[in-house]
């Protein structure tokens, strides 16, 4: 039987294999140190980063986006909005029926808000994001012709897209290498003390700049 060790992390204890621990915890004092200091982090971060990757594709060799969107940005952008406060599988289940009325800018911006409304009534705030999807599909054709753009500052600029719905988008419709920043990765960012910021666009700036890259394979 393998022994086990306590490692705390943010406040929050993890039990490990024995023989796992002493690296373990060195490296995570080198992630800390790497992040608050910027210069430590020029000397470490090109190691993190690979062995970060390392870890990410032996652990989840054929990891996909969970949104089903078929490749289409203007539906992943749809559905990165509705999954604000819903979850992915919920998503996925409302969305064929939505798309099946609006599988364009084009045709949702011409839908009757409540229509909308309707379709993703069992989502989370579905008023408002009825009324935002609407209103971004009429944006998308009259500054970009119909077309998801491919920049944070144009995404965000559209009603209701904020910086985490537009780094899943740069990320998976772009191939950009963006950190999408979600409610999980948050608060264990904050807790374990690899960022001090408060808000998500800061820390998808702390982490993103190193990790980032690895999200597309």
């Amino acid at each position: 039987m393998k022994t086990t060790e306590k490692i705390s992390l943010g406040g929050f204890a993890f039990v490990v294999e024995s023989d796992a621990y002493e690296a373990l915890e060195s490296y995570l004092s080198e992630i800390r140190e790497c992040f608050r200091n910027d210069n430590s982090a020029d000397e470490i971060v090109e190691d993190i980063e690979v062995r970060i990757a390392e870890i990410l594709k032996e652990k989840y060799p054929s990891a996909e986006c969970a949104l089903q969107y078929d490749g289409d940005p203007w539906k992943l952008l749809v559905m990165g909005r509705l999954s604000a406060q819903c979850t992915d599988a919920r998503v996925n289940l409302i969305t064929p029926a939505l798309f099946a009325e609006a599988d364009t800018p084009e045709a949702m911006a011409q839908m009757p808000v409540s229509r909308v409304r309707e379709l993703i009534a069992t989502c989370g705030m579905c008023d408002t994001k009825a009324q935002r999807l609407v209103e971004m599909s009429r944006l998308l054709l009259e500054r970009h012709g119909g077309q998801v753009p491919g920049s944070f500052e144009e995404l965000e600029a559209l009603p209701g897209v904020g910086h985490k719905t537009a780094s899943v988008v740069m990320n998976q419709a772009f191939g950009s290498p963006a950190f999408p920043v979600d409610t999980h990765i948050f608060r264990l960012a904050r807790l374990a003390g690899i960022v001090a910021q408060r808000t998500n666009a800061n820390i998808h700036g702390r982490i993103g700049q190193h990790t980032g890259k690895f999200l597309r394979g």
